[in-house]
């Protein structure tokens, strides 16, 4: 309009100076002057006749452009039947919800070009269908949570709640809540107890306040009460005449060979005494025999009837892989023959167990779940094993390559969906009624219904309306001018800058 509509704008100048009006062309931000929730920057001309209206036009007051959520908070859900059918959202593409989602906040397509792509895909991202465990899920304040179960935990399902109510440090009950030392107390009750402290500049370690402290040999104590221990302040001490002498029961203490012990009583033990000896007699062979094994070359011990308490046992040499009494427990090995094959043939009875090297549990210190199908995956055309109590996705095969992600909906199908941005939000487009309410067509606890049941159209003539409060705003300078001058007044001052005045030329000329 200011450019390519130059010259008509020129004529229309022209002829409204003539006929002896002032002009002034400016831009103003409709959104400043009605206090509004959208920046609308509109072309505006105005003139005022100069002798008909001596006094100046002011311009409006610029008020604070609003936050669209300051609107949008006081309305209804989009798709809430409150809303009407003027409060539905836009039935989009499903590739263009997914643009929105990526779309940073307060940005445009634009930002999309910051998103890595590899042979056509996204690199840091997949769309899969929303998981149906929830896991390490949070409910939104004002949606119904999941059927509640006996093990209803937040590593296991939606079992966290985000709770708006939550806002600066003085909500819910403060458990061990520490005061400043500059800021008042609360509220002063019976039932107070650790859990309203505060935090005592004053301390400069002097031992009152102590606990499991030490005093010095040189130093006094504290005041000696009923309650005193060392769990209570500084009543322990550092007794310096230690040095160089046994004190106590000398626990673990081992008496010299040359050495007398201590008095014999009925506690003694290594633990409470000197109950030890350093024997310089260390025999030459094993002391007793129990589960001791007998070399084939020497003889064995006295044979008696408690045949569990020395040594009965032998090393024979002349185990082989049958049943000539070393094969009870054997191994066989991979690459040899298993002995005869009986009908009582148990690990216990022979070499029935062979060293199998085909096995994936080749397990080494530190790897407890190697190859033991912890996290696997179990192709979609292939059984599953066996459903224990404990099946879960990290102690086993417990998880599918379900094929069926054709669940989601075609790029182009129109739909209406809730995809949660990288913000964590929902990116989506406005209702035809919060347009209407940020244009301050209606205050958002209103409802409204235009005429006929087309979004395009609705949306057409909420676009083309000058907002009302902006409309307001302009209309009130204007009237406060125009009864100025049907009361006489031919000049008023104002804080705010002159709309439209009249133009002084001057012109200098050297002689």
């Amino acid at each position: 309009m200011a450019t390519r509509g130059r010259h008509l704008l020129d004529q229309i100048n022209q002829l409204l100076q003539r006929y002896g009006y002032a002009v002034a062309e400016t831009t103003h931000d409709c959104g400043e002057l009605g206090g509004l929730a959208q920046s609308r920057k509109r072309f505006l001309l105005v003139a005022r006749h100069t002798e008909k209206v001596p006094a100046f036009l002011y311009e409006p007051e610029q008020k604070r452009l609003r936050g669209v959520g300051e609107i949008l908070g006081r309305m209804p859900f989009p798709g809430d039947a409150a809303g009407g059918p003027m409060h539905r959202i836009p039935r989009l593409q499903f590739k263009t919800w997914v643009r929105l989602a990526f779309v940073e906040a307060g940005s445009d397509w634009r930002s999309l070009n910051r998103l890595a792509v590899e042979n056509g895909h996204l690199r840091d991202y997949l769309l899969v269908p929303e998981m149906h465990r929830g896991v390490l899920g949070v409910n939104e304040w004002s949606k119904p949570i999941g059927t509640v179960t006996s093990r209803g935990m937040p590593m296991n399902g939606n079992f966290a709640v985000a709770d708006p109510r939550h806002i600066g440090p003085d909500k819910h009950s403060n458990e061990l809540r520490v005061g400043d030392w500059t800021d008042p107390s609360r509220v002063v009750s019976s039932a107070h107890g650790t859990r309203q402290c505060v935090a005592d500049p004053r301390y400069h370690n002097d031992g009152d306040y102590g606990q499991l402290g030490v005093r010095g040999w040189d130093q006094a104590t504290g005041a000696i009460t009923t309650q005193r221990s060392p769990i209570q302040g500084g009543f322990s001490v550092a007794d310096p005449r230690t040095a160089g002498t046994e004190t106590h029961k000398n626990v673990f203490r081992i008496v010299p060979w040359g050495g007398a012990a201590g008095t014999i009583t009925s506690g003694h033990g290594p633990s409470s005494g000197g109950g030890c000896v350093a024997d310089p007699r260390p025999p030459q062979r094993d002391l007793f025999g129990k589960y001791a094994v007998t070399p084939w070359t020497s003889a064995s011990g006295t044979v008696i009837g408690g045949d569990d308490s020395g040594a009965y046992a032998v090393a024979d040499p002349r185990s082989t892989s049958s049943f000539d009494g070393a094969g009870k427990y054997a191994v066989t090995a991979f690459e040899e023959s298993t002995g005869t094959v009986i009908g009582a043939s148990t690990t216990g009875q022979g070499a029935f167990a062979v060293a199998d090297p085909r096995t994936s549990l080749n397990r080494q210190p530190g790897d407890a779940y190697l190859t033991g199908g912890h996290y696997g995956v179990v192709p979609w055309n292939a059984p599953s094993g066996a459903v224990s109590a404990a099946a879960g996705h990290d102690n086993g095969r417990w998880s599918v390559a379900d094929p069926r992600l054709n669940l989601l909906p075609a790029l182009d199908e129109k739909t209406v969906a809730i995809i949660r941005s990288l913000d964590g939000t929902w990116h989506r487009p406005f209702t035809t009624l919060e347009l209407a309410a940020l244009q301050s067509l209606i205050e958002p606890e209103e409802y409204l219904l235009l005429d006929g049941m087309s979004d395009s159209v609705w949306r057409e003539h909420i676009g083309n309306l000058v907002p009302p409060d902006a409309a307001e705003a302009i209309a009130d300078v204007c009237g406060t001018t125009l009864l100025l001058a049907w009361s006489g007044e031919t000049f008023v001052l104002s804080a705010t800058p002159i709309w439209v005045r009249n133009v002084a030329l001057g012109l200098a000329m050297a002689s």
